[in-house]
């Protein structure tokens, strides 16, 4: 059983929430889609790049991990997580149990 799509929403109603954002950064995702409305925009569940830099940051080995769906691609991008190391935050992503053994077993910093 998988978990529910809004895993870092549930993550976040398991906690205190002033606690765990002063701790912790929930991921926001690339994608190529477009999107859905302007609220999308604002909410900051994506970050909104096109197919072609997509593409090109794949080639380049940019991605933690990455994948297509109806057409887009979708990714972790490492220097996302970075940055939000450097800002002396804990990075919270969701992604495949077979990328997370792969990420724990190899330095991508």
């Amino acid at each position: 059983m998988g978990l529910p799509i809004k895993t870092t929403s549930t993550l976040t109603a398991l906690f205190v929430p002033g606690y765990l954002n002063s701790l912790c950064d929930f991921m926001s995702s690339d994608t190529s889609r477009l999107p859905l409305n302007d609220e999308e925009l604002n909410e900051g569940n994506y970050i909104f790049v096109t197919y072609e830099s997509m593409l090109a940051d794949i080639a380049m080995h940019s991605y933690l991990e990455y994948g297509s769906y109806d057409g887009a691609l979708y990714g972790t991008k490492l220097d996302t997580i970075r940055q939000i190391h450097a800002d002396g935050l804990i990075a919270v992503i969701d992604v495949e149990p077979q990328v997370a053994s792969i990420y724990c077993r190899q330095s991508y910093y």
